[in-house]
């Protein structure tokens, strides 16, 4: 349906390291999104009241036809000319993006060719991948960005799902499983290392859970479980296509 593109590739990177870019181009959502441009002769998208893409296949060579098909992916679409007014507005040249060493990757700049005016579409998450607590919307890439920002932690990690959690006082609290990587053990020390580092992660992150840790700091405190590959909660993963990423 879309496709990365360098020009999308550069958007993304540069909404990491510029807030206020972020804001500007795809709203208060605080997850950031993943980018892509899309042609609207193939595939009509339309962005409904609760914010999911929805969309039909305009192409004549499908074989089931897809009209108005919601996956509640939730995100938004925007003009290559509106894109382009927004970066203006900031002091760049969206057909200049590869210059900017913010959008730069660990290899170097990006690659680049010339832009395709073609629309952008961006996702932030599922609709229905969330947990609630006390209030504050707690999201699966909250907790993929912590993880996979600390390179020693990605390699020790396989997978993970939040859960709303009910401690020994009967405090709903943010769950979070992991799931390690085959062989790779680890004690109490890191699992206590790892419920300072998801906090500390959450209010860097998430806008709704450094609100609520004001009011009630101990039912935001993140539980965390840690299982060897394949056990546990992830017992049944094996005959998954996706893994799961809310346990209810």
């Amino acid at each position: 349906m879309a496709a990365e593109s360098p020009i999308s590739i550069g958007l993304g990177r540069l909404a990491r390291t510029r807030p206020d870019v972020q804001k500007a181009l795809f709203g208060r959502d605080q997850r950031l999104p993943m980018v892509f441009q899309y042609d609207p002769l193939m595939h009509w998208l339309e962005v409904n009241d609760e914010h999911e893409i929805v969309a039909t296949i305009s192409r004549l060579d499908v074989l089931t036809p897809r009209v108005r098909y919601n996956v509640h992916d939730e995100g938004g679409i925007m003009s290559y000319g509106r894109a382009s007014r927004v970066l203006a507005r900031f002091g760049y040249r969206i057909e200049r993006l590869n210059e900017l060493a913010d959008v730069a990757g660990p290899r170097g700049p990006l690659p680049w060719s010339q832009p395709i005016p073609l629309p952008f579409l961006w996702i932030h998450g599922r609709s229905d991948a969330t947990i609630s607590v006390m209030g504050a919307n707690i999201y699966p890439e909250d907790i993929e960005t912590i993880i996979y920002r600390d390179p020693e932690l990605a390699r020790q990690v396989n997978s993970f799902p939040l859960s709303l959690r009910t401690d020994e006082a009967g405090t709903p609290r943010p769950g979070i499983a992991i799931e390690l990587i085959d062989g790779v053990t680890v004690d109490d020390a890191w699992i206590a290392e790892q419920v300072d580092r998801f906090r500390d992660g959450l209010y860097d992150l998430n806008i709704d859970y450094r609100t609520t840790v004001a009011e009630f700091g101990e039912a935001m405190l993140p539980i965390v479980d840690v299982w060897p590959h394949g056990t546990g909660v992830f017992a049944a993963d094996a005959e998954r296509i996706k893994q799961r990423r809310i346990v209810h």
